[in-house]
């Protein structure tokens, strides 16, 4: 009989560490949502700008342009974006290039650390919109994305202070480049 209860607790305790062993994996950015990097123009000053590129975890990079219609994205309290609202956003996008898969999940591991960064915001009065580049970290649970601003230009400045956005933003031009040479 004592057999018995000690092997219950044994198989409690080890059924208890492999749960806290999951949530930590999670915690660890384990998941990776279809929508990765999107960096965009707006400007709704003279109409409706808003297009750019988009980067999937497989590596694709899609094109998008919804000039002629505002998108209202619903964000909850926590400014998290539903999947459904983003996939709307990016609906008729085109296929310009892929980079390696494996790449694109390496700089989506740095996203962590970037939304942990200062944001710094300059006026510059340029009546331009905003050309932004962003990450978005992807909650399984909730099927929302939270976008992590890792930098941007226009009207305002926003410099995002962690090193980790530093290097997705220089990432993010270069990718830029490629993304207009491929539209040529």
């Amino acid at each position: 009989m004592q057999k018995r209860g000690v092997r219950g607790l044994v198989l409690a305790l080890l059924a208890m560490l492999a749960g806290c062993g999951h949530s930590a994996a999670k915690d660890d950015f384990e998941e990776i949502g279809r929508y990765v990097f999107d960096v965009y123009e707006e400007n709704y000053s003279w109409g409706h700008t808003l297009r750019g590129f988009v980067i999937e975890r497989d590596g694709r990079v899609r094109t998008y342009d919804h000039s002629d219609e505002r998108w209202m994205p619903t964000q909850d309290r926590s400014g998290r974006l539903p999947e459904a609202d983003l996939a709307d956003k990016f609906y008729g996008s085109k296929v310009r290039l892929t980079l390696a898969a494996d790449a694109v999940r390496a700089k989506a591991q740095l996203l962590p650390a970037a939304a942990h960064g200062t944001i710094t915001r300059f006026n510059q009065s340029r009546d331009r919109g905003r050309f932004a580049y962003v990450g978005y970290i992807y909650d399984p649970d909730r099927s929302s994305y939270r976008a992590v601003v890792v930098g941007a230009d226009g009207d305002w400045l926003e410099n995002n202070t962690a090193p980790a956005a530093q290097e997705l933003l220089q990432w993010l031009n270069e990718v830029k480049e490629k993304v207009s040479d491929a539209q040529r």
